[in-house]
């Protein structure tokens, strides 16, 4: 899972905050499952241009945090993790 310290939007208004309103990462955790479920019902991902199908399968919930978790999962860019991490997201 992805923890973000910065707010996260799209260009059509949808958004996450950096943190769950109490600060709470459990809480924050479940703002950005639900910002993920309203992105991939705005711009749903077809099942062929899921990331990696064939090594995790096509979800139903694919989403915004799967994507990058998929992402992360597998190495194609080594240096990818440093990157997130370099501008402010922290890797459970």
């Amino acid at each position: 899972m992805i923890l973000s310290r910065q707010a996260l939007s799209t260009s059509d208004g949808l958004h996450c905050t950096g943190r769950g309103a109490d600060g709470n990462a459990a809480n924050h955790i479940a703002e950005l499952a639900a910002f993920s479920s309203r992105r991939e019902a705005a711009h749903a991902t077809p099942a062929a241009k899921q990331l990696h199908g064939d090594k995790f399968g096509v979800d139903a919930s694919y989403g915004w945090t799967l994507s990058t978790a998929r992402r992360l999962a597998v190495r194609e860019r080594v240096r990818f993790s440093e990157y997130i991490r370099a501008h402010g997201f922290a890797l459970l």
